[in-house]
Order: structure tokens, then C-alpha cells, then sequence
């Protein structure tokens, strides 16, 4: 179409010329044109010059198009056989992707081996058979593989790192994953995918104080889940709190921490029962348990209590009453139960100290409470009670 166009407009602009040159050159030569090159002239009238023109253009077009036709078939059929390997090969990448989403990792390995050998660009490829041979067992061929693909790509380093930190991961090396994701943020490559992934190597270290420097990216980006994230926070905050609670004495990183907790945060009970022993373990055991005292007569919950009980209490009769004035409300709560017969115990309260295990006993039957009572009866002589109870504790 574009050469029947470009034809046209050359056979007008030489109509227009040659009637231009008809109208001056008249009166010098009659309406004529003479064509000369060395030897050899030509003279003919500008109406026949004209016509010939239009002959020439008109069979020159298809002319052209017919070579032009002729041209793209010989090399189409040049390149068919290449055009066909390449469909083979394409096809069979594609096969080997297909398995490779289905969980058939052994066609899949097979077939994105034999596609990544020919392709010019195996990255993905070799990143897919890799995961195909790990899934497989085959944990060093999954290693050789990403450095294959290591060596293909223009800038694979990154995925290819990812895919190995997620590999040791699952085998269990997660310091090393660790290591290995580190490096690249030394680097200063923070990506969606190295932050998600350092994220699960954090969570299965447990390391809420390393996880604390990823925060704002997993906040930022959307990286999980609300609830994942809350949970990921609350984990954070927990592990603060714990570090600051070996710290003995230091009470001012402690409440500058405090500070730093968001207000939603400061109202979670786990939060609370871990900032109330963290005021233990820095030496405020009074603070620790008014504030204990306040959240349980408000909002009853296990983790308190259980808190409460590992305080570093100094009047035990105090705390007795106060355990008692609960156990009106809650007089078959066994946790509450067993801490009333733990410190009554400890108190020199032997004989409140057995009721209250007892009464722990028939709430809810526990090992740990009649390994206890088992305990406490053999120290206190009454071997049959002791014997039965540990004869119990081995049946259930």
C-alpha cells in the first residue's frame, strides 16, 4: 500500500513537472522533449513522455510487489526450520512450567533443564528447576542450579540470593538464610522480596529484636497481613521488653521503651503481663504488681496472673488476701487455685496450701498440680497420699 501511494505521488509531482516544462520551453522547441545521455538521445513530445511515464509506474508496481512477495517467501522458508525449533523449544519451556505450578517436580526438572540448555536467556528457568530438584530432596543439585542461574542474566544476583536463603530456610540453616539476607541489605538492596524473606527467617529465629529493623519496609510496602502484622509488632515489642528486663535496675531504658509503645499496644494484656515482669526483673516489683493488681481487677486473663505469680513478692500475706478476695469471684479457677496453694506453701501455710491444691485437682485434672501435691505430701510425711499421687501422675 505504501509503495502504490509513493508511486502515485511521484507520477503526479512528474506530471505537474513536465507541464510546468511544457508551458516555458513552447516557443523554444515546440512542445517537445529531448532526452540525452552521451551518445545516445531520445526526443519525443511531452504528451507521449508523459504517458510513458504512467506506463512505466503502473507496471512497475506489481512488478515490485510480485519480487517483494517472492522475496519474503524464499526467506520464510529460509528461516522455517529455526522458527520451528524455536516453537519446540518455547513449548517446551512451557511444559515445564505448567508441571513446575502443578507440583510435578520431576517433569518439571527434566523439562526446564532441557529448555534452559538452548534458551538465550535461562534465568527463570533455572530458578524453577532449582526449586523443582529442592522440593525433590535433591538439595546439592538445587544448589548448583542457582549458581547456573547465577551465571545467566544481566542483574540475577538479587532473586537468585532470595531463592537460596529460602532453600536453606526450609532445610533448617536459618542463621545462614539470615546471613545470606543480610549481606544483600548491606548491599542496599531492599526489596519486597529480600524484606518478605528476611521477615520468615526473623519469625522462625524468633528474633523480635532483628525484625525490629524491617518494620517500617513491612509496614510501608503492605507486605502482610493486618493481623500478621499486629502479631509481628506485639512480637517486637515483647522481645524489647524482655531484653530490658535483664538489664536489673536500669529502669530508665525500660520507660522511655514504655513510651514508645503505641497506646493500642499498651492495652494488650500479653504486652502488660511482659512489661510487669520486666519492672520485676529491673527491681520494681511494687510497680509491677499494682499494675497487675489494676489490669486483672479490670481484665482477667492466664498471662497476668501468671506474671503475677512470678513476682518478686516481699509480704506473702498480702498478697494472700488479695488472691482470696479473686477467689470469691473465681473459686474455680484453676490457675488461680494452684497460685494461692503455691504461695500458701511458701508462706508456711501447709495445711491452706494442700486445700487449695485439692480444690486446683477437682477443677481440672493436671499433672503438674499432682506432681505438686505429691511433692508437698511426701515432704510433709503422708507417704500413701504421695505414693498414690505419683502413681497417678505416671498413669496419665
Amino acid at each position: 500500500m505504501l509503495l502504490v501511494l509513493l508511486s502515485l505521488l511521484a507520477l503526479l509531482t512528474g506530471s505537474v513537472f513536465m507541464y510546468w516544462l511544457a508551458s516555458n520551453n513552447t516557443a523554444a522547441d515546440g512542445g517537445y522533449i529531448l532526452f540525452q545521455y552521451g551518445s545516445f538521445s531520445f526526443e519525443t513530445t511531452i504528451v507521449v513522455g508523459v504517458l510513458s511515464l504512467a506506463f512505466i509506474f503502473i507496471l512497475a508496481v506489481p512488478l515490485i510487489w510480485t519480487i517483494k512477495k517472492i522475496v519474503n517467501l524464499l526467506w520464510a522458508s529460509f528461516r522455517w526450520p529455526g522458527r520451528r525449533k524455536a516453537q519446540k523449544l518455547s513449548l517446551l519451556a512451557n511444559e515445564g512450567f505448567v508441571a513446575f505450578w502443578e507440583g510435578s517436580w520431576s517433569e518439571a526438572l527434566k523439562k526446564l533443564l532441557l529448555a534452559a540448555d538452548k534458551h538465550s536467556e535461562p534465568l527463570m528457568h533455572y530458578l524453577a528447576a532449582a526449586q523443582s530438584a529442592h522440593r525433590l530432596g535433591q538439595t546439592e543439585q538445587a544448589y548448583q542450579l542457582l549458581l547456573e542461574a547465577e551465571k545467566n542474566g544481566e542483574q540475577p544476583a538479587v532473586v537468585v540470593v532470595v531463592n537460596r536463603a529460602r532453600m536453606l530456610l526450609e532445610d533448617g540453616k536459618v542463621d545462614e538464610s539470615v546471613e545470606v539476607l543480610n549481606a544483600l541489605l548491606g548491599k542496599g538492596d531492599r526489596g519486597s522480596a529480600v524484606v518478605r524473606q528476611l521477615y520468615e527467617a526473623y519469625r522462625a529465629q524468633q528474633n523480635g529484636l532483628a525484625m525490629a529493623a524491617i518494620l517500617p519496609d513491612l509496614k510501608s510496602r503492605k507486605l502482610l497481613s493486618e493481623s500478621a502484622l499486629i502479631e509481628t509488632e506485639r512480637n517486637i515489642y515483647l522481645a524489647e521488653l524482655s531484653a530490658c528486663s535483664k538489664l536489673g535496675d536500669e529502669k530508665n531504658p525500660l520507660a522511655l521503651l514504655w513510651k514508645k509503645i503505641p497506646k493500642s499496644f499498651q492495652k494488650d494484656v500479653v504486652i502488660i503481663a511482659a512489661y510487669a515482669e520486666a519492672l520485676n526483673g529491673a527491681g520494681d516489683t511494687s510497680q509491677a504488681k499494682i499494675l497487675l493488681e489494676k489490669t486483672l481487677n479490670k481484665q482477667w486473663h492466664p498471662c497476668l496472673l501468671q506474671a503475677y505469680g512470678n513476682l518478686n513478692f516481699e509480704d506473702l500475706s498480702a498478697v494472700l488476701v488479695m488472691l482470696k478476695a479473686w477467689l470469691e469471684k473465681r473459686e474455680s479457677d484453676a490457675a488461680l487455685l494452684l497460685l494461692a496453694a503455691r504461695l500458701s506453701v511458701k508462706n508456711g501455710g501447709i495445711d491452706d496450701g494442700f486445700s487449695y491444691y485439692a480444690q486446683s485437682l477437682d477443677s481440672e485434672n493436671s499433672r503438674e498440680v499432682q506432681n505438686e501435691l505429691a511433692d508437698l505430701a511426701f515432704a510433709q510425711g503422708q507417704f500413701d497420699m504421695a505414693s498414690q499421687l505419683y502413681r497417678q501422675v505416671l498413669a496419665s
